[in-house]
């Protein structure tokens, strides 16, 4: 089954104008567009209230509608082919119903090859862009902003590591070829079943509250610190 549960951690370090670093555990999914109908489990659904749920209305268009239609009309407008075999994609769920997903990565397969990346980027203004990534060179000009700590300006890399039983994707964010943020999500795999489901929802019951708590906690020590604030319009405040 090429759906999958990670258990692992986050890390994020800013380098300019000061340092600051962390990192928290938490988890993610790999799920299968192709396989939805085979995912048979009582803590997890697709499109309905659970304990943990994939819902199409957090993704693509972000109207429930149909994801691979999404997929396909994006790829063509940057003139990729778009007759892939499958979907999977890199993501968290929601938790009793709450969902908040920095960054989702859809791997677009032909012929058990990973043929074109979606990175699915989101913010806590309520915006979302989808980057179209070359799995042989992976990066892109930053075409939104993410944090009000930084501006629309320089350009992303990334990495994708798939091995045996572990993941990790790590963003470089660079202004001029100088590294100004480096984050990760990494995880080993474990059982995608109820058990571990349950399990997991025991160790991170709030985990998706504990995104959005960490992402204004981690902006006051910001403040503290005194790193140049933008706001919304990127303009220093």
């Amino acid at each position: 089954m090429k759906s999958k549960l990670f258990y692992g951690h986050v890390y994020h370090k800013r380098f300019t104008p000061r340092v600051h670093e962390f990192n928290y555990r938490s988890f993610f999914m790999q799920i299968s567009l192709k396989e939805l109908n085979s995912i048979n489990l009582k803590l997890f659904s697709i499109n309905r209230f659970n304990f943990f749920s994939f819902d199409f209305k957090d993704h693509g268009n972000r109207n429930s509608s149909d994801l691979n239609v999404f997929a396909e009309k994006l790829l063509k407008s940057h003139n990729l082919p778009n007759d892939y075999d499958d979907i999977v994609i890199h993501t968290i769920p929601r938790i009793l119903g709450y969902i908040f997903n920095p960054v989702s990565f859809w791997y677009i397969i032909k012929n058990n090859q990973t043929v074109a990346i979606i990175a699915e980027v989101n913010n806590t203004f309520g915006e979302t862009k989808s980057y179209v990534l070359d799995p042989q060179k992976p990066q892109s000009d930053k075409l939104m902003q993410v944090s009000p700590f930084n501006q629309i300006v320089g350009n992303y890399k990334f990495s994708f590591q798939e091995k045996p039983n572990y993941s990790k994707v790590h963003i470089s964010y660079l202004i001029e070829n100088s590294p100004v943020i480096h984050a990760s999500t990494e995880g080993h795999e474990i059982p995608f079943n109820d058990f571990e489901l349950f399990k997991l929802f025991l160790k991170l019951p709030i985990h998706n509250l504990m995104i959005v708590s960490l992402i204004h906690f981690e902006a006051i020590r910001l403040f503290i610190k005194k790193i140049p604030f933008y706001g919304k319009n990127g303009a220093i405040t």
